[in-house]
């Protein structure tokens, strides 16, 4: 083996390396988002007992009672609706405006 084979060679280490580590964070920050999902899905109680009775937890965070938890689920489904509506209404807007033709 010559000189350049041999840095050759620790080029191809050292890129090994570097993409190793970089596919290492991305695996593990991705493990970790599931991780943090799971725990806070399984940690926090859907039901709380009172002295006034049983509270449900709604979608946004909220421990309502039950005649209030089905209007509230319904009325944050709607709002995250609408939001994607108008944020997929703003991109075709840009899109048309990307692509007229100017003379």
């Amino acid at each position: 083996m010559n000189n350049h084979d041999l840095e050759m060679l620790i080029t191809i280490f050292w890129w090994q390396l570097a993409i190793a580590t970089i596919t290492g964070f991305i695996i593990s920050s991705i493990a970790y988002a599931i991780y943090r999902k799971m725990l806070v899905r399984f940690n926090r109680p859907r039901t709380i007992k009172t002295p006034y009775g049983v509270l449900y937890r709604a979608d946004n965070g909220f421990y309502v009672q039950k005649e209030l938890l089905e209007k509230l689920n319904a009325d944050y489904l709607y709002k995250n609706k609408q939001r994607a509506i108008s944020i997929l209404k703003r991109r075709i807007q840009l899109l048309e405006q990307g692509t007229e033709i100017k003379n």
